[in-house]
Formats: C-alpha cells, structure tokens, sequence
C-alpha cells in the first residue's frame, strides 16, 4: 500500500511488484483514478426507477470490489484497530459515489447519512417499496411460463427476463464464501431445472440427457444444446417437406 504526499487515500501501487498487485481484490485499496466526484452509473436515481438504479450500482460497486461496504461484508472495524482509518477513507469514498449516482433533489435528503451502509439501506427503505407482492409475481410467471408456439430462442428470452428482473428485488449475493458457493450452485440448478421444465415435451430425451450430466452444465451451454437440436430438428423437417412434395410430383 502506498500513501501519496498530500494523497489522504490509501492507493494501489500500479508500479508495484506481483504480489503488491495482488492487493488489488483488497477493498481497502483505491486505484489512482478513483475520486470522491466519480459517477459511476450512467443514470441517477429520480424515484421511480429504483430497481434499474439499484442493479446498476451493484455491478458498479462489485466492479470497484466496494460492493461489500453498503452489504455489511466490509465491516466497520473498532475505532482502536489499525485498520480503521483505512475503511474511514474508503467508506467515505463509496458514501459519496452513491450521493453522486442521486438526483440533486434526492441527494439532498441523505446528506446526514454516516455510513455507505447507511446510505444504502435508507435509499432501499425509502424507494424500493414492499418487494413481496413483486417477487411473488414474477416467480409465479416464471414457474408457469412454457415454450408453447415460441421457438427455444424466444422462449429463453422471456425466461431469462424474468429471472434479471427478480434478482433486481433479491439481496445483493456478493459472499465469495463456500456458503456463498453453495447457493449460487443452487440457484443455477434451480434456474436450470426451472428452463427445462417449460420446454416442450419434444426436447425430453435431450433433457434426461443433460440431467444426467456430471456435472450439470450450464445454463448457457445447455441453452446451446437446445438451440442445436432444435435446429436440427427444423432441417429435418424441411428435407422431410421438400421430399414429400417431390413425391406428389
């Protein structure tokens, strides 16, 4: 760690040996261009668009390793411990991009705010509404959506819609713990399980063969293992139609 003359955050050494840049994923380390006056989204938060807000700023976050400031995962030390003026600085630092990512309007009213934690969960008290209701819906439309009349295509992209939107009114997951593993593991499985469950019955030989996968695949590549049958299936049909029309002739 590097400390500039007249610098008062602690700053990521770009100059610095292999195991200095290993710091880099410590987030009590700021890269030089880092500053209190950054924006970090392109879109502040006017009120009503909370949820688009509110995932914007935690990739920005995860993107800057700070998202664990405003989750509780970059706790505050005690005021005695070394590191204390540190995460003071940093903490600083992340309090005000998010005031930066509000509307003048909206900044106004969070100014007392003491923490980015604080910040954070007052914005989600004030503008994120009661969740349930919302969660409720969309894991319903998710549970009954099926493929129907649509192609793979189309289908997975509603799907996959549907899941975006409800991981905008989930908690933020930013724990790389092995619980925190376990639980990303789960929600693909799930997420898998939920994907083929609304296939059409024409893709069933193709889904017990994937389930039986060790170990499953992902969503994406057994997206791509739908789209390859499903193509191949479309040619098949076409010879079958084109050689049946010769037939007639």
């Amino acid at each position: 760690m590097e400390h500039k003359q007249g610098n008062p955050w602690p700053l990521l050494n770009t100059n610095a040996d292999s195991s200095s840049k290993m710091n880099a994923s410590d987030p009590l380390i700021l890269h030089g261009s880092d500053n209190p006056g950054m924006m970090l989204v392109s879109h502040q938060l006017t009120g009503n668009n909370f949820l688009p807000w509110r995932k914007s700023m935690i990739i920005a976050l995860g993107a800057k390793n700070k998202l664990g400031f405003v989750t509780g995962e970059v706790p505050k030390p005690s005021f005695d411990d070394e590191s204390y003026a540190d995460w003071r600085k940093i903490d600083w630092m992340v309090l005000s991009w998010i005031l930066n990512s509000l509307s003048k309007e909206i900044a106004e009213t969070f100014i007392s705010a003491e923490s980015s934690k604080e910040l954070w969960e007052e914005i989600g008290q004030r503008y994120g509404e009661n969740n349930g209701p919302l969660k409720y819906k969309l894991q319903r439309e998710i549970n009954t959506l099926t493929q129907g009349n649509n192609t793979a295509m189309e289908y997975f992209g509603k799907l996959k819609k549907l899941w975006d939107e409800l991981a905008c009114v989930g908690p933020v997951q930013s724990c790389n713990c092995e619980k925190g593993k376990l639980a990303a593991q789960h929600e693909h499985d799930t997420k898998l399980i939920q994907f083929f469950m609304g296939l059409n019955d024409s893709y069933e030989n193709l889904k017990g063969q994937i389930m039986m996968m060790e170990p499953l695949p992902t969503i994406n590549k057994a997206y791509s293992m739908v789209l390859s049958a499903e193509r191949q299936r479309n040619v098949q049909n076409l010879y079958g139609e084109t050689g049946a029309m010769m037939a007639r002739t």
